[in-house]
């Protein structure tokens, strides 16, 4: 198993990531929706709906992972920073109607995906 992560290029290992970080955040959504629809004042469909989404980016990056284009890579990349941009956005301005859970959670989150963008750039520049 070892052997066919170093065979690998940098690029799908980080689109690997990706991968699994779209199918954690959904997996957290379906799990943690009654409680975490409290932390974001939120009606508990508004978070199933979130695990639905997640789930088919992380189902729809599958092809890719396997065979990594740059020309999708790229804007696939952007929309990770952009989406985490975002959610540090949404964040900031709704901080006082969230609970202290769901403040370190949402910062959690919106941080992997900046940091998942910045790896699927950087991994990208790094194989041409």
């Amino acid at each position: 198993m070892l052997n066919s992560l170093r065979s690998r290029s940098p690029l799908s290992t980080v689109l690997w990531a990706d991968v699994a970080l779209e199918l954690v955040v959904a997996a957290l959504c379906f799990a943690l929706a009654s409680i975490a629809a409290r932390w974001f004042d939120l009606e508990t469909g508004t978070l199933y709906v979130a695990g639905a989404v997640f789930l088919v980016a992380g189902i729809a990056l599958i092809p890719l992972a396997r065979k990594p284009a740059a020309a999708t890579v790229t804007p696939l990349a952007w929309a990770n920073i952009i989406g985490g941009g975002a959610a540090w956005l949404v964040l900031v301005i709704a901080w006082s109607s969230f609970a202290s859970e769901g403040r370190w959670v949402l910062a959690a989150i919106a941080d992997s995906f900046i940091a998942i963008g910045a790896l699927e750039l950087l991994a990208l520049r790094r194989s041409r």
